[in-house]
């Protein structure tokens, strides 16, 4: 029973990995094309409008 836990909490983590890895390609063409202060402020924007439709 725990080792299935571990296999799957392996390839959860492993499968995170690749969604990161993919943000990041994303975030770092976005950087080139529109510089790094307009990207994080777009992000910042984001983040916020998520946290308070949520709350």
């Amino acid at each position: 029973m725990h080792f299935v836990i571990e296999v799957q909490q392996i390839n959860f983590e492993r499968s995170w990995f690749f969604i990161e890895k993919k943000h990041y390609f994303i975030l770092r063409s976005l950087v080139v094309k529109y510089g790094k202060d307009i990207v994080i402020n777009t992000v910042n924007k984001i983040v916020i409008n998520n946290v308070k439709e949520n709350e």
